[in-house]
């Protein structure tokens, strides 16, 4: 720094503008070349401002937001879909439930007249318990999609996507 000052050189941080940096070249006797080569975001040679770069990401901020809203609301209707779906298997098990009941009944009554065997007796036996299992796991499956139906109506119910209070956040 001291030899460079001794010849007029200027440290980079002296260097206040390009009228410096030219009186600087002249005291070397060549001409120099010099290119500053910078890069910046924007359009049309305008330089973005930081408000502009703030909007654009607030802007980008908000539309992922409207995004991941419109996914509950798509929730809401798979798992409406998914309860009425339940319900159906819990009707298909209760149906199959009462025919082996019915079959039970029917076998128990010719068990008598030795019209049916003991092992056929407790096929139809297994049958109804086999029958009810069915019926506890449909139902439990039924209260397992309604609890999840309710869940995701809590996180909209009451609002639209347009006054989520997600969106308003963002917005």
């Amino acid at each position: 720094i001291v030899a460079s000052q001794a010849l007029g050189i200027l440290a980079p941080d002296e260097l206040v503008d390009f009228a410096a940096l030219e009186r600087e070249s002249l005291q070397f006797g060549k001409a120099w070349a010099v290119v500053f080569v910078a890069a910046l975001s924007g359009q049309a040679g305008v330089v973005p401002a930081d408000a502009d770069v703030g909007l654009a990401q607030a802007q980008a901020a908000l539309a992922q937001t409207v995004r991941e809203v419109r996914t509950l609301y798509t929730a809401n209707a798979t798992g409406s879909a998914n309860v009425v779906l339940r319900e159906a298997e819990v009707a298909r098990a209760r149906a199959d439930l009462a025919k082996a009941q019915d079959d039970l009944a029917r076998r128990q009554k010719l068990e008598a007249s030795g019209a049916v065997s003991g092992e056929e007796l407790d096929h139809a036996r297994s049958a109804v318990s086999n029958a009810n299992a069915a019926v506890a796991s449909a139902q439990a499956a039924l209260v397992a999609a309604q609890q999840q139906l309710a869940t995701s109506r809590a996180l909209t119910d009451g609002a639209t996507v347009e006054n989520h209070p997600s969106v308003e956040r963002a917005a």
